[in-house]
């Protein structure tokens, strides 16, 4: 099967002042196209680190001493910034942890997602693309067409991570990161997420790479899991 994440015994630390700190070492991992691959450790263990490598996102102060991070068959860690800012939204994708601070509190959901589709040319302006923007909310479970007019504040928290789950969707990416994005969900709402994020893998042959410190979620989606 094709091995939309590849990642090849990487070594990575962070530097400050006159000292360096290893966060990854060695690691080795294939995520292949429709797997959910499952990332659990504890807190400040790297797991994040490592998912927003994926993404191509780098601390100035961090260094790759040795290996690589391909995506799609191209090596994110290698290409220049504006050719990363392409590459996320089309080809990978975040779901954040969380929604509230990652919406903005003064736009339109609809019209936040008419931004991500404008940037990658996938409409030319909110108004043509409204219909497509539904369509979208539609796919994550959102059927009310007034969704497109509502603002972050007034949705409930697993409205807007469902809003967040369709802007990730949004330009039909190869692969979404996960970042723990049920975590703070009632127990309910997080099982109805995670149904959703399974069933979606499934219509579409979406890879995922969920990272979170709940195994007990991990042992409802994953197809593999590392620790």
């Amino acid at each position: 099967m094709n091995k939309v994440v590849k990642i090849s015994n990487l070594d990575f630390s962070y530097q400050h002042h006159n000292t360096s700190t290893q966060v990854l070492h060695k690691i080795n991992l294939e995520i292949e196209e429709g797997e959910t691959f499952g990332l659990v450790g504890e807190s400040g263990c790297g797991k994040s680190t490592l998912a927003y490598l994926c993404l191509g996102y780098q601390d100035p102060l961090s260094i790759i001493h040795n290996g690589k991070v391909e995506i799609n068959g191209t090596n994110i860690t290698n290409i220049p910034d504006k050719e990363k800012n392409k590459f996320r939204g089309k080809i990978i994708s975040l779901v954040p942890q969380n929604p509230t601070t990652s919406l903005s509190p003064h736009m339109q959901v609809g019209m936040q997602i008419s931004e991500i589709l404008i940037q990658h040319n996938q409409i030319e302006n909110y108004q043509s693309g409204k219909n497509q923007i539904k369509k979208l909310f539609k796919s994550v479970g959102l059927i009310d067409d007034n969704i497109v007019k509502k603002y972050p504040h007034q949705l409930s928290g697993g409205q807007q991570q469902r809003v967040c789950i369709a802007m990730a969707l949004a330009c039909n990416p190869k692969v979404i990161i996960l970042d723990e994005p049920t975590t703070g969900l009632d127990v309910t709402t997080q099982r109805q997420i995670i149904s959703l994020l399974d069933n979606l893998r499934k219509e579409t042959k979406l890879s995922m790479l969920y990272v979170t410190h709940d195994m007990s979620v991990l042992a409802q989606i994953a197809d593999k899991i590392a620790v």
